[in-house]
């Protein structure tokens, strides 16, 4: 049988009249966002506050710091590693639901959602909200669920079936029935204790590294197959900036120099993947560079010291196959990154050499992820697109099963809804062995 259940909804789908009902039959303990934020923040020293300021913003409020939020997400799938693998007979609801990633099979995901005419009558009924301002909060809730789908599962629709084991739309099938539901597919799926320990470690040790490099600074998303990780870099001006600290602390240990300045050179092409243009970027103000002091490339120096100052950083940089040009004045020292794919080369071996390391992990693979060259138009779009998906106030939603629990109805274990079941009669129910889920990446 699973050991956890985790569930996500729609505002005003009777959601925690379900919850309760499934927790009064299985007798599993809940855990709310506020339980999983509690524990992320003992984990990670991130306060309440500042977790909660991090949660995806809907239409009209800030939006928080994009690096913090992600922190704060790595923090918290963490908080949920460690609660999954020490504890069993879980009901996680809420937002949280939706931090572990497919491949913890001994979880079964539910969504619990109804066509907007429901939801609007039950926000009437339970409120007493005015038709207009029901369908208004509702369409604000359900954008800020999207946007957190969209970071986490990078999928536009927060009610896609493919990302759950159930989908239930509660209105049609009945509260009681829904909680039946859900638990007779509890009851029904028998799990290697093997393979879900294994799964486990992996989850644990992954979260745990992308926890370590999110506090060190870098946005990478980490995945883990038998200890083996893969680190994969997020976003590229993350990159740029670590490199650019990177150099920065390297140089400064040079005799002779006084201060450093690091930016890009007009060689320099952040999109060289697409063999696009390049064009000049200017270092950010923190670097304390002048984007004029960073337009001329080469070994420059306007004395001997100076030249030879410059001579020295460019050698050793050389021997690390990076490509920059230098200046030197004064012991002031300007640098200007001319390559992207050396950088990149020079942070994939800096992490590995340092992740290599901790201790669990077999050895270290880096790749650039999917995100990594996607503009800020393209997640605009994406965020467009997505909104389409909640403003279809005419959508109706059916009982939908995943792959895995289709494969046991057609294997004639799958339990039929109108079947109650007592908590001291779930051992004795036909199980079958899981199929693999067809789901989203997480992030």
């Amino acid at each position: 049988m699973m050991t956890a259940i985790t569930i996500f909804n729609g505002l005003f789908c009777d959601a925690e009249s379900v919850v309760k009902e499934v927790v009064d039959i299985t007798g599993y303990s809940l855990v709310t966002d506020i339980d999983v934020i509690d524990e992320a923040a003992r984990l990670s020293g991130i306060s309440q506050k500042t977790i909660l300021k991090s949660f995806p913003s809907g239409r009209g409020t800030p939006k928080p710091d994009h690096f913090r939020s992600k922190r704060v997400f790595r923090a918290l799938r963490f908080a949920m590693a460690k609660m999954i693998s020490e504890k069993q007979d879980i009901v996680f609801w809420g937002y949280m639901s939706l931090l572990p990633p497919p491949s913890i099979e001994n979880l079964l995901r539910v969504c619990l959602i109804d066509g907007m005419d429901a939801r609007v009558c039950k926000a009437t009924q339970q409120k007493g909200y005015p038709i207009a301002d029901a369908r208004e909060h509702i369409r604000n809730d359900d954008s800020i669920r999207s946007n957190l789908i969209l970071d986490v599962t990078d999928c536009n629709d927060p009610w896609d079936s493919s990302l759950y084991d159930l989908l239930i739309p509660v209105t049609s099938t009945g509260i009681k029935e829904s909680a039946n539901i859900i638990v007779q597919q509890l009851a029904s799926n028998e799990q290697d204790s093997l393979s879900f320990q294994k799964s486990m470690d992996d989850y644990l040790l992954e979260s745990s590294v992308q926890t370590t490099l999110a506090d060190k600074g870098y946005d990478v998303f980490v995945s883990a197959k038998e200890q083996s990780l893969i680190i994969s870099f997020e976003d590229h001006q993350n990159v740029l900036d670590n490199m650019s600290l990177h150099l920065t602390e390297t140089i400064s240990g040079f005799e002779g120099v006084e201060g450093v300045e690091v930016g890009v050179g007009d060689r320099y092409n952040p999109n060289d993947i697409f063999q696009r243009v390049p064009r000049l970027r200017t270092p950010k103000d923190h670097y304390s560079a002048k984007p004029s002091s960073l337009e001329s490339v080469g070994l420059l120096g306007d004395g001997v010291d100076d030249t030879a100052l410059a001579l020295e950083i460019q050698n050793s940089l050389l021997n690390q196959d990076l490509d920059v040009s230098v200046a030197a004045k004064n012991g002031f020292v300007s640098i200007s990154i001319n390559d992207h794919r050396s950088t990149l080369t020079h942070m994939a071996r800096y992490l590995c050499d340092s992740i290599s390391k901790q201790e669990g992990v077999k050895d270290v693979d880096i790749s650039v992820g999917r995100k990594y060259y996607q503009m800020s138009g393209y997640m605009r779009m994406r965020k467009q697109y997505a909104e389409a998906f909640i403003a279809d106030d005419n959508r109706e939603f059916v009982l939908a099963l995943s792959d895995r629990v289709q494969q046991r109805e057609r294997k004639g274990t799958f339990v039929s809804p109108d079947r109650p079941v007592k908590r001291k009669t779930l051992s004795n129910i036909t199980r079958s062995a899981p199929q693999k889920n067809r789901m989203y990446l997480y992030r």
